[in-house]
């Protein structure tokens, strides 16, 4: 029973020292790029990146906005992310992680977790510091489906910054 709660204690602390790390490196890095969201809000508009598109064979499309560095991001990965989420056919922002005390999002594990597989797969090769640019087709979103302020049958595009992975 001792090593049980001593085991239990462990693991809360480790928890605690991996969520103040992403809070440090946020804070750090600040904003990822010129015009990207600060951490009090996040843009209303994509904000313009140059450069083509890797085009996956499923149709995600993503462009490194900038490289991080360090290990790369890979399924089954515990990730800490700040994101901006906008409709490709209006340019309209419907969530943002900025808009919600700039906390980063646990992505818990890359791969698996309860979030929509594009969002998940094209974080997958980055490294911490990094921002991506995710352009995410209807299948690997919300589909035919719509959420909240997403319509149905709606192409994403997301602005994604990994704070920080746990592999």
């Amino acid at each position: 029973k001792a090593n049980a709660k001593a085991t239990v204690n462990a693991n809360v602390a480790a928890t605690a020292q991996v969520h103040a790390k992403a809070t440090a490196f946020a804070q750090a890095i600040g904003t990822a790029y010129a015009g990207s969201p600060t951490p009090t809000a996040g843009a209303k508009t994509p904000p313009k990146v140059s450069g083509t598109p890797v085009k996956l064979a499923d149709g995600l499309q993503y462009i490194d906005i900038k490289t991080g560095s360090g290990t790369a991001a890979k399924a089954g990965d515990d990730a800490f992310v700040e994101y901006t989420g906008w409709l490709q056919k209006t340019g309209k922002e419907f969530d943002s992680s900025f808009d919600h005390g700039g906390s980063a999002l646990e992505v818990k594990p890359l791969g698996q977790a309860q979030i929509i597989q594009g969002f998940q797969e094209g974080m997958v090769g980055m490294q911490p510091g990094g921002t991506r640019r995710i352009i995410i087709p209807p299948s690997l979103g919300y589909g035919s489906t719509a959420s909240g302020p997403i319509p149905a049958n709606a192409t994403l595009i997301f602005d994604v910054t990994l704070v920080y992975i746990q592999h």
